[in-house]
């Protein structure tokens, strides 16, 4: 996997017959990715009596957090890998999803991996729905400190800082508590604009905290804007 490609499919075409229901020796086919590996890729799996087999390790094996190795660097290499994502376990997908986000590969991560990745890894903010659930979380184990770790992550995950803000203030209006308007000031705080801090205009009681709530914030984004 870490010779040049052109020798790399030289020496598995010439092991191929005897080896390719071998896993560590398909998955370097697949790693290499040239057009006649993968064919031949696709006909071991498709005659293989056991597939899965084929596909233990493979984040391991290519190289993904390994010390040392050089790991996915092509989007080649990722998209040979759809046929075969049934094969795949959990942990697997949910490192691929990070990788599409690390490497930006943003439109394969959402089309491919969005909906296979499992939310019991967290962190995995794909949709409203689930962007809505780790908000409510948040408030429901009163981690509202952790919103700038929160912040990052979508970010990380492709969201712009106006996709961030909007979606918050979308969450917000489902809210009636303090808390969650404490939570959205933090948002605002952080990655507002002075515009934004309209999304804070809900009804939240007590109003004497509200209110001050909005003007601290009010404040802050002013003051941050200054510098």
């Amino acid at each position: 996997m870490e010779i040049p490609g052109n020798e790399a499919e030289g020496i598995l075409l010439k092991h191929w017959n005897h080896l390719r229901f071998r896993d560590l020796f398909l998955q370097s086919a697949l790693y290499v990715a040239t057009p006649r590996l993968l064919e031949l890729v696709k006909q071991a799996v498709e005659t293989c009596q056991n597939p899965k087999e084929l596909f233990q390790y493979i984040g391991m094996h290519f190289g993904i957090r390994v010390k040392g190795r050089t790991g996915i660097r092509r989007k080649s290499q990722m998209e040979a890998l759809i046929p075969y994502l049934d094969h795949l376990d959990e942990i697997t997908i949910y490192e691929l999803w990070e990788l599409c986000n690390e490497k930006s590969w943003f439109d394969l991560r959402r089309k491919v991996f969005d909906g296979r990745v499992s939310v019991k890894y967290g962190r995995v903010y794909t949709d409203e729905r689930r962007i809505f659930e780790s908000l409510d979380k948040m408030i429901e184990n009163n981690y509202i400190s952790w919103i700038d770790r929160w912040i990052e992550d979508c970010i990380k995950s492709g969201s712009t800082r106006e996709e961030v803000i909007g979606t918050i203030g979308r969450w917000l209006e489902t809210q009636n508590t303090v808390k969650a308007l404490q939570l959205a000031a933090m948002a605002v705080t952080q990655i507002g604009r002075r515009q934004d801090v309209q999304i804070l205009n809900v009804a939240i009681e007590p109003q004497a905290a509200a209110d001050a709530l909005r003007a601290d914030t009010t404040f802050a984004v002013r003051r941050r804007s200054l510098g």
